[in-house]
């Protein structure tokens, strides 16, 4: 797989972790399932369906762009993820 960096990427989970915000005792955010943030979010869906989980997917992202406050907790968090890919693309 090749990743173009020069394409703004965006990871559902990446972004949702700060948002749940459990932390490992170094400081860094725990990944969680998208079930996880399905649940988070009230929605309800049939885990592991390809269909189902590009749904719930969209469904997480939406959540999070569209509210102010999260979307400024995800976009600090982007920004480390968009370095993060750069880096490992090298």
């Amino acid at each position: 797989v090749v990743i173009d960096t020069a394409k703004k990427q965006k990871d559902v989970m990446f972004m949702f972790a700060p948002i749940f915000g459990e932390k490992f005792k170094n400081g860094t955010y725990k990944f969680k399932s998208l079930s996880t943030a399905a649940t988070f979010f009230n929605y309800t869906f049939s885990a592991h369906d390809s269909l189902e989980d590009c749904k719930a997917t969209l469904f997480c992202y939406t959540k999070i762009v569209s509210d102010k406050n999260l979307k400024k907790i995800a976009e600090a968090s982007d920004r480390k993820f968009s370095k993060r890919i750069k880096e490992a693309s090298k």
